[in-house]
């Protein structure tokens, strides 16, 4: 997790969680309403999170099962890695959608982990900001990953 160091009192997530953004994040939410800020960096997608376990192997690995909702249908699958997110990453990859994961960085909030991510598709050199709150770090990281998928 992220040690706070400095509360900008013009973001809407320092705002709302007295905690600070991770500092490219931090310098381009600065003036957002804490709905535009959610609709910047957690918009509503094609593909998203229903429900999620992870079991963690005595060996560090994980084998998650995600329950997936894409553009209306339900659907079930299983991924194993040396993390969650490594095993989320696996199975968007298998989905056809890659993700790289290029800066990552969770915050302990009220509701449970703000998961931060800057990706990369890999492909066109493009970068975005994602983040998701979830319960614990696991599905926060999770759901960043799965929003961060369906990013042009």
């Amino acid at each position: 997790m992220t040690t706070p160091t400095s509360i900008d009192t013009d973001c809407p997530f320092s705002n709302r969680y007295h905690q600070p953004l991770p500092r490219g994040l931090r310098e381009a939410a600065r003036g957002m309403s804490w709905e535009d800020f959610r609709d910047a960096y957690a918009p509503p997608a094609d593909l998203a999170v229903d429900t999620m376990t992870c079991r963690h192997a005595p060996d560090g690995s994980v084998q998650l099962t995600v329950g997936l909702r894409r553009a209306g249908t339900r659907m079930h699958l299983t991924a194993e890695g040396a993390g969650p997110v490594a095993a989320t990453t696996a199975l968007l990859y298998r989905l056809g959608r890659p993700v790289e994961v290029l800066e990552f960085h969770q915050l302990a909030v009220a509701e449970g982990t703000a998961t931060f991510l800057r990706t990369g598709d890999g492909r066109t050199g493009r970068q975005h900001w994602n983040f998701a709150i979830a319960h614990d770090p696991d599905e926060s990281a999770a759901r960043a990953l799965v929003g961060a998928a369906t990013r042009d």
